[in-house]
């Protein structure tokens, strides 16, 4: 009976069933432990920037609220018919 090899989709290196089913369940993919490691940062640092607000949305709502009040002090502008 042969035994199966198994292998990491990135650098090729031989990696054990252990290994193999480790990564599959948590990276959906075989990787050696090396390229586990650095999906393990990866997916750390795609957690933290989902958490922040992107810079677009507190500019928009930074100039919606400058805009509020400069109108707030402005004369009303008569309506055109």
């Amino acid at each position: 009976m042969a035994m199966e090899s198994y292998r990491c989709v990135v650098c090729q290196e031989e990696i054990t069933a252990k290994e193999h089913s480790y990564s599959t369940r948590f990276f959906n993919m075989a990787l050696c432990r090396k390229h586990q490691e650095i999906q393990k940062m990866a997916k750390a640092r795609q957690a933290e920037v989902e958490q922040k607000p992107s810079p677009t949305t507190i500019e928009t709502k930074n100039t919606a609220s400058v805009e509020a009040k400069v109108l707030e002090g402005a004369p009303m502008l008569p309506e055109e018919k």
